[in-house]
C-alpha cells in the first residue's frame, strides 16, 4: 500500500560533504586497501555457495519510491518470494517469519517484537537475503538469512539531514554522519517517525480509528583498523515504537460488567509497546591462508500491551489483559575460513547463546459456566455467570540456552563445479529441548559462460522462538469468560525438515545499454517437515506465539 509523498514533490534535505580524513593521501590510500581486503577476508569466512542469494544494492534503496525512509521489510519485499502480513511481518518462500537477522554476518538474536522494524535502510551499504538450502554456517532459524551489511565511514564519509512525510499525517525526519580518522571510522544515524497508519486497518477503511505510531531508531558504527591483517568493530543500535491498536466501529458488547458502560467499540483505547537495544563487537583477523572473526552480541527487547483502561476489551473479548515480556539474548559467535589449497577451503566454526525470559500478566476475566471436556470431540462452551469480575495473574521467568558447531569443505572438483558440502551439530534447552546433526551438500556447475546451475539438500533444525512461547497456565482460566475451548496445551517443539533446492541463472552481458548485465533466474525447492513451526495469536495481546503442525510441506 502507497501511504506516503515526498512534501512538495521533494524531500528536504540538507547533504553535508567533504573529506573526512586528516592523514595523507597515501596513508589514506592505504586504510582504504586495508578496510576492502579486511571486508572481503570477512566475507570469505561465510559462503553462500549453492544458497539462493538475493543482494539489494545501496543504489538500489535510494532508487527506489521514499528511498532510504522506506522500512527494511519495504526493501526485502523487493527480492523474490517475499510477502506481507497485515502485521508488516515477511514470510519467505511460505515461512511465517522465520528470519535470521544479521550485520556484517554477526547474527542479531531474535527479539520481542510483531510490528517493530528493527533495521533501519539507512545503516546498509547493502541488503542479503539467503534462501534455499543453505551452507553449514547457517542454522537455527532458517526460512531466510539477512544479512545486512553496514555503512562505514571510509566509504560513506560526510553526513545527511532530511524531512519525509505525506499522507495520514507521516513525517519522519532523520540525520546521518559519517567519518574517519586515523585507523578510525564510524558511521551514526538516526530517525524519528509518527503516523496515523501504524497497522494495517482492521476493517478495510482508508483512516482507521486509533492507529497512530510514534518511532524512534537510533545505530551507531566504529572501526579501528589495528593493523594490515586485523581490525575491532563496535555495533549499538536501539529503537523505542509505541503503536495504537486500531478498532472496528458499529460492534456490539458481548459481555456485561457490573456497574460499567463499556465504550464503543471505535473508541477503545488499547496500546502496545516495543523496545529493542542491540550491540555487538567483533574481532577480524586474516593471516596468510587463514581468517577468522570472533563476536560477541546481545540484544535487549520488550514488549507491553496495554488494554482498554475502561474494561472495554472485557466487554467486547471477555478478557482484558495487560502483558509484559522481556527478553536478554547474549553469545559468543566465532567462525574461520582455512585455504587449504587451491582447490579446498575448510569453514568451521561455533555459536553459543542464552536468553533470560519475563513474562508477566494480569487478566480481568468474569465468571464463567463451562460445559465439555476441553478436547478436540468436546470443546468448552462457556456462558457468563456473574458481572463481577476478578483478575488472573501469571508471572514467570525461564532461562534458554543454545550450542551450535560446524565444519564444511568447499572443493572446486574441476575449474566449472564446485561442491560445498559439510555438517552441523545444534542443541538447546528451553520449554522443550532437543539436539540434531545436519548434513548440507551443494554443488554448483558453470557450463558456459554466464551460466550456473546450483543443486542442494539441507537438513535443518529449527527450535520454537523461544521468547514467543506462551507461559500462561491453561488451567488457571477454567470456568472464566477467557477459558480456552481445547485445554490441551502441548510446549512447542523443534521443527526438523529436509530441504531440496535446485536453480539456474542466465547472465546477458551487453542487453541493456548499462554496465549491468541483465540476469534472469528459476528457482525450485521442497520442504518437507516434521513438527512444523508456525504462530499465531492466543489470547488478547497482540503477541503472536508458536505451535508445531505434525507435519508440512512446502
Amino acid at each position: 500500500m502507497f501511504r506516503s509523498f515526498l512534501l512538495a514533490g521533494a524531500a528536504a534535505s540538507a547533504l553535508v560533504t567533504g573529506q573526512a580524513f586528516a592523514q595523507t593521501d597515501n596513508s589514506v590510500e592505504t586504510v582504504t586497501v586495508t578496510a576492502k581486503a579486511l571486508d572481503e577476508a570477512r566475507n570469505g569466512i561465510q559462503t553462500q555457495l549453492g544458497a539462493s542469494t538475493y543482494t539489494i544494492t545501496e543504489a538500489a534503496i535510494d532508487a527506489m519510491p521514499g528511498g532510504d525512509n522506506n522500512q527494511l521489510n519495504q526493501v526485502l519485499l523487493q527480492a523474490p518470494g517475499v510477502v506481507q502480513d497485515q502485521f508488516g511481518q515477511l514470510h519467505i518462500r511460505a515461512e511465517h517469519n522465520a528470519l535470521q537477522y544479521r550485520l556484517d554476518g554477526v547474527i542479531l538474536p531474535e527479539g520481542l517484537s510483531v510490528f517493530s522494524q528493527t533495521l533501519d535502510p539507512r545503516l546498509a551499504s547493502s541488503v542479503k537475503l539467503i534462501t534455499g538450502a543453505l551452507p553449514a554456517e547457517y542454522g537455527l532459524v532458517t526460512g531466510g538469512i539477512v544479512d545486512v551489511g553496514t555503512k562505514t565511514g571510509l566509504f560513506d564519509s560526510g553526513g545527511q539531514v532530511s524531512i519525509y512525510g505525506g499522507s495520514h499525517g507521516e513525517i519522519q525526519p532523520s540525520a546521518s554522519y559519517g567519518g574517519s580518522t586515523d585507523n578510525w571510522n564510524y558511521f551514526v544515524t538516526g530517525d524519528y517517525l509518527q503516523d496515523n497508519l501504524g497497522i494495517d486497518s482492521p476493517d478495510g477503511s482508508a483512516n482507521p480509528h486509533h492507529d497512530f505510531t510514534s518511532q524512534y531508531h537510533g545505530f551507531a558504527y566504529a572501526e579501528d583498523i589495528l593493523d594490515s591483517h586485523s581490525r575491532i568493530a563496535f555495533v549499538l543500535g536501539t529503537e523505542h515504537d509505541n503503536f495504537q491498536i486500531p478498532d472496528t466501529a458499529g460492534i456490539a458488547p458481548s459481555f456485561t460488567i457490573a456497574g460499567v458502560t463499556p465504550p464503543q467499540s471505535q473508541v477503545l483505547d488499547d496500546n502496545q509497546r516495543e523496545i529493542t537495544h542491540f550491540g555487538s563487537v567483533s574481532y577480524l583477523r586474516t593471516q596468510g591462508a587463514f581468517d577468522f572473526q570472533v563476536s560477541l552480541f546481545g540484544r535487549y527487547s520488550s514488549l507491553g500491551y496495554s488494554p482498554d483502561k475502561d474494561l472495554g476489551d472485557l466487554a467486547y473479548l471477555g478478557v482484558s489483559q495487560s502483558a509484559y515480556k522481556k527478553d536478554l539474548g547474549y553469545g559468543l559467535q566465532a567462525e574461520s575460513a582455512y585455504h587449504l589449497t587451491d582447490d579446498h577451503t575448510l569453514r568451521f566454526g561455533v555459536l553459543v547463546q542464552r536468553d533470560d525470559l519475563t513474562s508477566n500478566t494480569s487478566a480481568a476475566v468474569l465468571p464463567a459456566t463451562c460445559t465439555g471436556s476441553g478436547i478436540e470431540t468436546d470443546p468448552y462452551n462457556c456462558a457468563q455467570s456473574s458481572d463481577n469480575p476478578f483478575t488472573i495473574v501469571d508471572n514467570s521467568t525461564k532461562s534458554a540456552s543454545s550450542f551450535s558447531a560446524y565444519l564444511q569443505d568447499e572443493w572446486k572438483i574441476l575449474s566449472d563445479l564446485t561442491v560445498n558440502y559439510g555438517l552441523r551439530f545444534d542443541s538447546f534447552h528451553a520449554y522443550s529441548e532437543g539436539s540434531q546433526f545436519s548434513p548440507r551438500v551443494n554443488a554448483v556447475w558453470q557450463p558456459l559462460d554466464g551460466t550456473t546451475l546450483h543443486a542442494g539438500y539441507a537438513r535443518y533444525f529449527s527450535p520454537p522462538p523461544f521468547e514467543l512461547v506462551g507461559s500462561e497456565s491453561v488451567t488457571k482460566f477454567l470456568n472464566s469468560t477467557a477459558a480456552p475451548a481445547i485445554t490441551l496445551d502441548d510446549q512447542p517443539v523443534a521443527e526438523r525438515a529436509n530441504y531440496y533446492d535446485v536453480g539456474a541463472e542466465q547472465q546477458f552481458s551487453g542487453v541493456l545499454q548499462s554496465k549491468d548485465a541483465l540476469t534472469l533466474s528459476v528457482d525450485s525447492f521442497l520442504k518437507l517437515s516434521h513438527n512444523l513451526i508456525d504462530e499465531g495469536q492466543f489470547g488478547a495481546p497482540i503477541i503472536e506465539t508458536p505451535f508445531n503442525y505434525r507435519h508440512g510441506k512446502q
